[in-house]
């Protein structure tokens, strides 16, 4: 259906003695319909990192995300760790929201963000989200790397679009995001490269373009 704010009610098709019967109709429910487009916004976000720690062999930081562009993107919001390098190659993510590790694109680890953009479920022009945890194994206690991406969505057309409160089905919990929330690969700019060092409890990050 078109965008717009659309309204139905439901009757029942019932056995009855003889034949069927239809039952009256329901209370009348609204319903808005907001199509988007799933777009890369990895090099539209800063990074700021937080709480970095390190103990019983997983390595811990807090990610918060900035929306560095002039744009509003719209839920569902979500970083994926898609790739890991370390010397033993044994590091991996263990809190991802899909369960998945973040070794590799096929088997990125999920954050979504969307329950972190405050209730207008939007992420506006130098909005900061809340934080997300990320959680590495790292029994060796050794440095590594890892690629993050972004991605979000736009209105029908490219421009942003509001979704209006009480309309529709609430937004979905970040573990209800899946790993349909990854773009091909062609299909990405960039990735944030963050490099972790456990002995100094620092973490570092650069946008590397994939154009």
């Amino acid at each position: 259906m078109a965008n717009g704010q659309y309204s139905f009610r439901v009757r029942g098709v019932q056995p009855g003695q003889i034949g069927k019967y239809i039952t009256n109709p329901g209370n009348s429910a609204g319903v808005l319909v907001d199509q988007r487009v799933k777009v890369d916004i990895t090099n539209q976000v800063n990074q700021a990192v937080s709480n970095v720690t390190l103990s019983g062999g997983v390595f811990q930081l807090n990610l918060a995300l900035t929306n560095n562009s002039s744009q509003t993107y719209l839920p569902l919001l979500d970083l994926n760790v898609i790739g890991i390098s370390s010397g033993t190659g044994t590091i991996k993510v263990v809190n991802a929201d899909n369960g998945n590790d973040g070794r590799s694109q096929a088997n990125a680890a999920l954050f979504g963000y969307t329950s972190q953009i405050g209730p207008e479920q939007t992420f506006s022009p130098s909005e900061v989200s809340g934080t997300r945890t990320l959680r590495f194994q790292d029994s060796a206690s050794e440095m590594f790397t890892f690629d993050a991406v972004v991605t979000a969505y736009l209105g029908s057309g490219g421009a942003s679009a509001s979704s209006s409160p009480g309309s529709g089905s609430p937004p979905p919990s970040p573990a209800a995001s899946n790993s349909e929330s990854l773009l091909p690969l062609n299909q990405l700019k960039a990735v944030m490269r963050f490099t972790a060092n456990p002995l100094t409890k620092t973490v570092t990050v650069q946008l590397v373009s994939l154009k």
